[in-house]
């Protein structure tokens, strides 16, 4: 906060940055502490306290009251100067400041011991007693002047009355031993009626405790003989109840007319006929089941029957369609193609009489078996095993990606270069007879290289990343890794270099030499793809962007990050097991204001790590991104 206006102030600065031994500037900031309190008179201004000075690059400029201003109390004293450092031992030391001065230089006026300054010391009140805080006047919580007219003329008494009176003043009254011994009939007549009212106020209270027990005890009494009987009457209605169920439950006739019931039902249950029809019914059953002809048309339909298929059977055309299916058949039977199909017949299926067959053989069910190719895909070390019948086996190998290099953290005005991008991992492929090979084969599958660190102290390069793993078939089968990028310096990051193999896998990015922006990964068609290099810091402090990486034609590839903006885009991977590439990673941008940006990881399979960003002193620089691991397909054919 500044000083108000009108304030005298001197500027205290240095022309210098503070710098460690090793030539590093001192981080932190200066603490300027004056009194405790120290008063302006002329300005009616009061000060005290700190004043921070924060360091940039290890300079500071700050604004203070001189110790020597007009008015001041005290005056002469120095300011104590504590340094707070975050790389560099702290120190205690002090300073002048004298008005009328110029920009000071802080080398110039510190000072190892302090000056307390020149001020009148004033008489502690407390040690004075209580009165001393206290005002003069004549009313409470005051003291009086020395001359007050009362010390001479006195005043009316106040507090509690003694001797012959009683009570307070200013109104006392006479005490009852003054009284007695001046009025004996007036005093046994107080006696007596201050006698008369404490036994009646005593009579009062007495009565009130005992109308108050008495009401209490009686509500207590019938509550509790309201519950018993509650509880008695409950009990004997229960107990009649249950005696009641009992005795019906257990009753040979509780209603009285089980005797009736009983005969009621022997009596229809026994009856030859109790509904009074079972003569008609059984009469009209037994003529309807014995007639020969209960509906009357037996015998029409019997000769309508015989007649009708007496009439179809001899007949020569019963269905009027003898004459056109005979020639139908006839002219079917002597064609030469009756379907058209002949000649084609003729061409892929073999003459019952044999003969050569033209074309493609046509396998019925029963015949040659086929079988589809045996495929065995490994996303990390394991065993082959060959299977049964096996004729043909194709290796396809993919080595694991390359780890970019991150960036170089140093100083303004320098060339900051970012790291290069990892290389993609190659790819073998071969074909082998299944008699050559052995029961099982170990398979050994590259893991993608680790990215270089973060550089976290200032002035140092950047770390390499990590090569990618190897991808073996056995003995029989290798394929070289991919390259790891370098870490960035002063005058390069180098980009990983491509293994051997059936088909090399796409260059690491190189970043620039200048600390702009570098280059991208190289494209990966079969093999995995470059990643691309992190941006660099030119040395006019200007920060570059990271580059993209490679593609493979079919994923896409990583974009690079931008400055002060979004991260690198990581790649996209190819599908699951399907030993495709994927794409490569983008590179990290470059940053003087913040931490550098790290870059992104080579996407599955075998796809190259971006560069890190590099970084002003005092930021980390970006780290590398880890490279994709590898993959092996061996397919076995019948």
């Amino acid at each position: 906060m500044a000083l108000p206006v009108g304030v005298p102030k001197v500027t205290v600065t240095t022309a210098k940055p503070l710098i460690t031994p090793g030539g590093a500037p001192y981080k932190g900031r200066l603490v300027f502490t004056g009194p405790d309190l120290v008063t302006v008179g002329g300005l009616d201004l009061v000060i005290g306290g700190q004043a921070p000075a924060y360091l940039t690059a290890g300079l500071f400029s700050i604004d203070l009251v001189p110790c020597d201003v007009d008015t001041m109390s005290p005056s002469g004293w120095t300011y104590k100067v504590d340094g707070e450092f975050s790389n560099a031992p702290d120190f205690t030391r002090y300073v002048s400041v004298l008005s009328g001065a110029g920009p000071l230089q802080l080398a110039d006026i510190l000072v190892p011991d302090p000056v307390a300054g020149d001020f009148t010391v004033l008489l502690d009140p407390s040690s004075l007693g209580g009165a001393a805080l206290l005002d003069v006047g004549q009313t409470a919580a005051t003291v009086a002047a020395g001359d007050d007219a009362r010390f001479s003329t006195g005043g009316p008494p106040s507090g509690a009355a003694g001797g012959a009176l009683t009570g307070t003043y200013p109104n006392p009254a006479l005490s009852s031993v003054t009284i007695a011994a001046f009025d004996p009939a007036g005093a046994a007549a107080v006696a007596q009626s201050s006698a008369i009212s404490a036994a009646a106020a005593d009579a009062t209270t007495k009565a009130g405790t005992a109308q108050s027990t008495a009401i209490s005890v009686a509500a207590s009494d019938a509550t509790t003989k309201a519950n018993a009987a509650q509880s008695a009457a409950t009990s004997a209605a229960a107990t009649d109840a249950t005696g009641k169920v009992t005795a019906h439950a257990g009753a040979t006739d509780p209603h009285a007319d089980r005797a009736f019931t009983t005969s009621a039902v022997s009596t229809h249950s026994g009856a030859t006929d109790p509904h009074a029809d079972r003569a008609f019914t059984t009469s009209s059953v037994s003529t309807h089941t014995g007639a020969a002809d209960p509906h009357g048309d037996r015998a029409a339909a019997a000769s309508d029957a015989a007649s009708k298929v007496t009439t179809h059977a001899g007949a020569t055309d019963p269905h009027a369609d003898r004459s056109f299916t005979t020639g139908a058949v006839s002219t079917h039977a002597g064609a030469g193609d009756p379907h058209g199909d002949r000649a084609d017949a003729a061409a892929k299926y073999v003459p019952l009489g044999g003969g050569t067959m033209a074309g493609a053989l046509n396998l019925s069910s029963g015949g040659v078996a086929s079988r589809t190719p045996d495929v065995q895909v490994f996303t990390g070390s394991g065993t082959w095993t060959k299977p049964t019948g096996a004729v043909l086996v194709s290796v396809y190998l993919l080595a694991g990606g390359g780890g970019g290099g991150s960036g170089r953290r140093g100083a303004a005005g320098t060339i900051r270069c970012g790291g290069g991008g990892g290389a993609g991992g190659s790819v073998f492929q071969a074909n082998f007879q299944a008699s050559a090979l052995g029961a099982t084969v170990a398979v050994t599958v590259g893991t993608g290289g680790p990215g270089g660190a973060a550089r976290t102290t200032d002035d140092t390069d950047g770390v390499a990343g990590t090569a990618g793993g190897v991808t073996l078939f056995g003995l029989i089968g290798r394929v070289g890794t991919g390259g790891a990028g370098g870490g960035g310096t002063a005058t390069a990051g180098t980009g990983g270099s491509t293994g051997s193999g059936t088909v090399t896998g796409g260059g690491g990015g190189a970043a620039s030499a200048t600390g702009g922006a570098g280059n991208s990964g190289g494209a990966g068609v079969l093999a995995g793809p470059g990643g691309g290099s992190g941006g660099g810091i030119t040395a006019a402090n200007a920060a570059a962007a990271g580059i993209g990486g490679g593609g493979n034609g079919g994923s896409v590839s990583g974009a690079g990050g931008s400055v002060g903006g979004a991260a690198p885009t990581p790649a996209a991977d190819s599908a699951a097991g399907s030993g495709l590439s994927g794409g490569g990673g983008g590179g990290g941008a470059g940053s003087i204001t913040a931490a550098a940006t790290a870059g992104a990881a080579g996407a599955l399979y075998g796809a190259g790590g971006g560069g890190g960003g590099a970084s002003l002193n005092g930021n980390n620089s970006g780290a590398g991104g880890a490279g994709g691991n590898g993959i092996a397909i061996v397919i076995s054919f019948f």
